[in-house]
Formats: structure tokens, C-alpha cells, sequence
């Protein structure tokens, strides 16, 4: 039966065991679709499906492309594809990343806002940053529902803390809770899906809003930043959570475009550091080459570049072994 209503299920980092835990706690009559955005790379077999499928009472799979989304069933995003809903039907499709992913939670949460307004369940789980928070506003700001697991019971607990701190979400709770309440929730927007139109819009304003959310208009002059994934100058086109695009289409929340961007400076240190050891070696070498020949001055010359080098090299590894504790620091 075509699905009156909507559970959407994002997750990252520890995400795989608490999805297959929910899974296998939905009912078999469940009357609702139910689509999941587990992040993935890009080159995974995607297994989620069949993992899904030893435990739940539902069918689960991918979406090759377009299929009529309907009731009592999982659809799952398929590795390097976005999943997103559209009138009635589940999409699979390539698109922009978002938050540095493909698939992302924004884009779909956005897509099941934009449809199915206050008849969609919006659900964050275990994952570092922030993906999906801003989708999860849109959801509530369309009238629909907003779980959260809880952070302590998280394996990796900053999306459902970034949820909390930036929308206000109705229930917080642990994995092994989380089916219970999704099977009552979707009682509830099932029914919401056979009211009357005029009755699910809450408002004249909702058409203008669904605009706004699903495709973000710039509010803000072409900035300094640059996009990770294109180097394209980005835009802000979202205060709540503050978020940034550019002119290919790739999304970031602020967060995200931090952490993308630390990761990036990372690594240009480390190719740094892999310079300036091969610059000390090889100075070391000529410097000895140099007085094999008895040309001391030269020999003095290449030592002191390679002081200089090494002193760099010192420089850079503490700021390396710094980063790395603030990251640890971060996952924790």
C-alpha cells in the first residue's frame, strides 16, 4: 500500500548495530515506510540490507532508482547515492555531498520535510558532527517529529548531541527503547496521513516554508571559504543550524566545514613533515659527500639548512601530536 507516512533514519560512525537493533524491533504491520541513510564510502558493497534483513520483520533493500514508497517496508541508500523522496516514490540518485557524503541524512530528511510534512518521524543515531541536524529542523519545522538517541548511549554520541543542542526534538532515547516508540509514532502519523489536506498543512505559510527547506536560497554574499570538495567559493544559505554552499551544489553545516577543513590542514602537515624529513636526509647525505671531498664550507652550509629543517620538522610534530589528542578528545 502506498505509505501514508514517513520514518527517516540517519546514521553515522556506530551506526550499523543500532539500526539493526531498531530494525528488528518494528512491527511486522508497521503501518508507515521507513528509509535509512547509514553513511557509507563510496566503494562499500553496502551489506546494510541484508544485514537489516536477518533480524527485521520488515523486507529491506535499495533502491535501484524510482519505486513507489510503500508501507511495511526499509528502504536503505545504496553506496555513493543520495536517497530522497518525491511523490510517493523513493529515489536513488547521484547528487552534490553534503557534509563531505554521498549518501548524506540532509538531503533525504529535507526530501521527506518538503512531501510529507507532520507525517514524518525524523530519527538521529550514533555519528560524529552533524549531518542531518538541519534536516531534522526541517522536519520539525514542517510539523513532523524529531527522536533522538541518547548520547550516553551512543557509540559516538556528536550528532545526537548537535541534534539536541539545535532543534528542539520530542523524545531522547536509548536503542533498545527506540523501536517501542517508532511503532507508536507511526500509529500516529499514519493517521495524520488520512486527514484532510487543509488539516496537515498547518498554515498558509507551509508551501513557502517547504520552499525555503528542501532548496536552500543564498542569505549571504560569496565568502572567503572555499569548498572542500571543489574548491568553489561557498555561500551561506542557512541559520539554523548555519550551514554553507557552493555553486556545484556540495552542502556544509558550519561544524562540518570546520572539521573538513582541520582534516584538510592535517594533511597538508603531514606532507609537509614528509618534506622536511626528506630535506634533512638528503642535506645530511650531501653534507657528508661534502666533506668526503674536503669542502668543508659547503659541508657547513648544507648542516645548517638541515638544523633548520629539523627544527621545523620538531615544530610541526607537536602541533601534529596536539591535533591528534584534540581529535581524540572530540570522538570521546
Amino acid at each position: 500500500m502506498p505509505a501514508p507516512g514517513l520514518i527517516v533514519i540517519g546514521a553515522s560512525a556506530g551506526g550499523v548495530e543500532v539500526v539493526r537493533e531498531v530494525a528488528a524491533g518494528l512491527a511486522p504491520d508497521l503501518p508507515v515506510a521507513v528509509c535509512v541513510v547509514l553513511h557509507i564510502a563510496p566503494s562499500s558493497r553496502g551489506l546494510l540490507p541484508e544485514i537489516l534483513n536477518r533480524v527485521s520483520r520488515l523486507p529491506a533493500s535499495h533502491v535501484p532508482q524510482c519505486e513507489p514508497l510503500e508501507s511495511g517496508r526499509i528502504y536503505v541508500a545504496a553506496p555513493n547515492c543520495h536517497l530522497l523522496v518525491r511523490d510517493g516514490t523513493v529515489v536513488s540518485l547521484d547528487g552534490p555531498r553534503e557534509n563531505g557524503f554521498r549518501p548524506a541524512i540532509d538531503p533525504l530528511f529535507r526530501s521527506a520535510a518538503e512531501w510529507y510534512g507532520p507525517r514524518v518521524v525524523g530519527v538521529i543515531l550514533s555519528g560524529a558532527l552533524d549531518d542531518g541536524v538541519a534536516g531534522l529542523a526541517a522536519i520539525k519545522a514542517h510539523g513532523g517529529r524529531a527522536v533522538v538517541q541518547r548520547p550516553d548511549d551512543a557509540m559516538v554520541r556528536g550528532m545526537p548531541e548537535s541534534a539536541i543542542r539545535n532543534v528542539q526534538v520530542d523524545r531522547i532515547v536509548r536503542a533498545a527503547e527506540m523501536a517501542e516508540v517508532l511503532n507508536t509514532l507511526a500509529v500516529a502519523v499514519a493517521v495524520a496521513g488520512d486527514q484532510p489536506p487543509d488539516e496537515i498543512e498547518q498554515g498558509s505559510d507551509m508551501a513557502r516554508r517547504r520552499e525555503e527547506l528542501s532548496s536552500p536560497t543564498p542569505t549571504a554574499e560569496i565568502g572567503l571559504y572555499r569548498c572542500p570538495d571543489c574548491a568553489g567559493p561557498m555561500r551561506q544559505v542557512g541559520e539554523s543550524p548555519l550551514r554553507f554552499r557552493c555553486h556545484e551544489g556540495h552542502m556544509y553545516s558550519a561544524e562540518s566545514l570546520l572539521a573538513k577543513q582541520d582534516e584538510q590542514l592535517v594533511g597538508s602537515l603531514h606532507q609537509t613533515v614528509s618534506a622536511l624529513r626528506e630535506q634533512a636526509a638528503l642535506g645530511r647525505r650531501v653534507a657528508r659527500h661534502a666533506q668526503e671531498h674536503r669542502d668543508e664550507s659547503f659541508a657547513k652550509f648544507v648542516l645548517e639548512r638541515v638544523r633548520r629543517a629539523e627544527q621545523r620538522l620538531q615544530m610541526l610534530s607537536e602541533v601534529l601530536a596536539e591535533s591528534d589528542s584534540d581529535r581524540n578528545l572530540e570522538v570521546g
